[in-house]
């Protein structure tokens, strides 16, 4: 049994760079998503693009969307990790 709204989402790191592509999953009718990035920034774009700014860090991600029958979010426990292969000395300080 599923509930009306249900959030969920994957993701791609595009290769050779701090750009993640990530893809809403969710169930239900959906009106709205807010991606929390876990670094400050946010986004409503349904399958939003989004560069980080620091190398080889973890960051956690929550998508919350609604609609007319309810809301979610989905936090993903573990993190999307980021390494920049063009520059892997990067933000070690």
């Amino acid at each position: 049994f599923r509930k009306p709204v249900e959030a969920d989402w994957t993701h791609q790191v595009i290769d050779g760079s701090r750009l993640v592509a990530f893809r809403d999953r969710s169930y239900g009718d959906i009106t709205s998503w807010k991606w929390d990035f876990g670094d400050g920034t946010t986004s409503t774009e349904q399958n939003p693009v989004h560069e980080y700014a620091r190398d080889n860090t973890h960051y956690v991600v929550t998508l919350y969307v609604s609609g007319p029958e309810g809301e979610d979010l989905r936090c993903k426990v573990w993190t999307v990790n980021v390494y920049d292969r063009n520059n892997p000395a990067g933000s070690y300080e």
